[in-house]
C-alpha cells in the first residue's frame, strides 16, 4: 500500500473513531432516538447513509437513524405476516428480523446488519441449491394460507396514503372527506367507500401515526386523522 493510501487509511480510521465516539455521546438528544452505545461498525453504516447516491442531506439525520431501536413484531399491523412473534433466539426469530430490516430499508436507508446479511445469504443459497422449496423454508418459515393472499392490498394502501398526502400538503381544500375519497379513488378505478375503507384500515392508520410521531410535517389535529 503505497503513502497516499496510507494516509487516506489513517484519516478514515480518526474520522471513524471520532464519530462513533459522538454517536454515543449526549449530544443531538431528542424524544425520539436517545443516544445508544455505538462502534466503528456502526460510525461506517453512518457516514455510508449520509454518502451513498440519495442518502441523508446530513450526518446528523444519519447520527439519528443510528440511534433508531430496531421494530419489533408488535409495531406492524396484525395482519402483516412481519407482525408474527417467534422463540426468541431462534433461527426463524432471527430470519424475520432480517426482514422486517429490508422492510424498513426503504424508510430509513441503514444499511443492513452483517448478520442479517449472511442469514439471508444462507436462506438464498439453499433455495438455490433447492434444499427447500420456497425461499425461508429452510428457517422454519410457513408459507402464507392461500385465503390471506390479497395482492390488491398494497394499491389501495397507495391509495390511502395519497388521500392522506393530499390532505397533509392542504387540510383546507382536501378535507377528510367522501369527495376526497373519491377524488382520489376515480383514478385508480376505486370507489369511495373502497378508498374509505382502506383509509381507517389498521395498516395506513399505523402509517399515518408514525408520521405524525416524526413530525415531518404540520398535522392537521382532528378526529378525521
Amino acid at each position: 500500500m503505497d503513502e497516499e493510501l496510507k494516509a487516506i487509511q489513517s484519516d478514515l480510521d480518526n474520522v471513524l473513531d471520532r464519530l462513533a465516539n459522538y454517536m454515543c455521546s449526549d449530544k443531538l438528544q431528542n424524544a425520539f432516538n436517545p443516544p445508544r452505545p455505538s462502534d466503528r461498525d456502526k460510525a461506517a453504516r453512518a457516514a455510508f447513509c449520509y454518502a451513498k447516491k440519495d442518502g441523508c442531506t446530513n450526518l446528523e439525520s444519519a447520527v439519528h437513524i443510528s440511534r433508531r431501536p430496531a421494530r419489533g413484531p408488535e409495531s406492524y399491523p396484525r395482519d402483516s405476516r412481519l407482525s408474527e412473534a417467534n422463540p426468541k433466539g431462534s433461527v426463524i426469530s432471527k430470519f424475520m428480523d432480517a426482514l422486517r430490516a429490508i422492510n424498513d430499508w426503504d424508510g430509513s436507508g441503514w444499511p443492513l446488519e452483517d448478520c442479517y446479511l449472511e442469514l439471508l445469504g444462507d436462506v438464498v443459497r439453499s433455495w438455490a441449491e433447492k434444499e427447500c422449496s420456497y425461499l425461508g423454508e429452510n428457517v422454519g418459515l410457513d408459507l402464507t394460507k392461500r385465503k390471506e393472499v390479497d395482492p390488491k392490498s398494497w394499491l389501495r394502501e397507495t391509495v390511502a396514503w395519497e388521500a392522506f398526502t393530499l390532505h397533509l400538503d392542504d387540510p383546507g381544500k382536501y378535507p377528510v372527506s367522501e369527495q376526497l375519497f373519491e377524488l382520489v379513488g376515480k383514478e385508480y378505478g376505486m370507489s369511495s367507500s373502497v378508498v374509505k375503507r382502506a383509509y381507517y384500515s389498521e395498516r395506513p392508520r399505523m402509517m399515518r401515526e408514525a408520521f405524525k410521531e416524526q413530525g415531518f410535517k404540520q398535522w392537521s389535529d382532528t378526529e378525521e386523522n
